[in-house]
């Protein structure tokens, strides 16, 4: 799915997009900026930055609202899905706007105003977990792509009160420490059949603390 990240200055999310278990090859925009000439409301405050998690095409249903102004009373559009916005209003301070596809009833809509750091997606589990430790929107972003399976991609994403008009892009590569050791000793015990069992599991040993360092 999705993690994003706010820390209070910083908002950061993963550039990956996941159809069912399968991961797309594209990388994919998770945080939206409004135009220059528009404003989006939330609570009737304006919004600075959204960090958004769901359907990518659902964000395009979501923009008519968001300039007309969303409202704790308001209904979303039809069919919208299950989805969550992350909107910066300024000071250290987000709105959550949550709506979840329940399997009996009507959809639930949550909205929540935020004045500590705060993650949403599937990975926001770890990504809050780095942030309440003291740790930045981009370390919890770090940290939450290494341990959820549906968030990733090639890049990060960020945004930043400091630079307000533009979203930097950082480099990103999602590598499981377990790869990089597997990888190490399919190198270090190629062509070395004539070692003995014991002295193979002495340098399978080595080389996992190594990596494990």
């Amino acid at each position: 799915m999705t993690t994003v990240c706010y820390d209070g200055k910083t908002m950061c999310s993963d550039s990956l997009a996941v159809t069912g278990s399968r991961a797309r090859l594209s990388n994919f925009k998770k945080i939206f900026l409004p135009l220059k000439d528009e404003k989006w409301l939330i609570g009737d405050q304006r919004v600075k930055a959204i960090g958004y998690a769901g359907k990518i095409e659902s964000f395009e249903r979501m923009l008519p609202m968001l300039r007309k102004g969303i409202s704790l009373s308001d209904k979303a559009p039809a069919d919208l899905g299950t989805c969550q916005l992350l909107c910066v209003i300024g000071d250290g301070v987000s709105i959550t706007w949550s709506h979840y596809e329940m399997e009996s009833g009507p959809p639930l809509i949550d909205f929540v105003t935020n004045n500590m750091p705060v993650g949403i997606g599937s990975g926001c589990i770890y990504g809050e977990g780095v942030l309440a430790i003291g740790g930045t929107a981009e370390q919890a972003i770090r940290g939450a792509c290494k341990l959820d399976v549906n968030s990733g991609g090639d890049y990060i994403q960020r945004w930043s009160e400091e630079d307000p008009e533009n979203i930097e892009l950082l480099y990103f590569t999602k590598e499981a420490a377990h790869a990089k050791t597997l990888d190490d000793l399919v190198t270090a015990l190629r062509n070395e059949e004539d070692l003995s069992p014991d002295d193979r599991l002495d340098k399978i040993k080595r080389i996992i603390n190594k990596t494990g360092e």
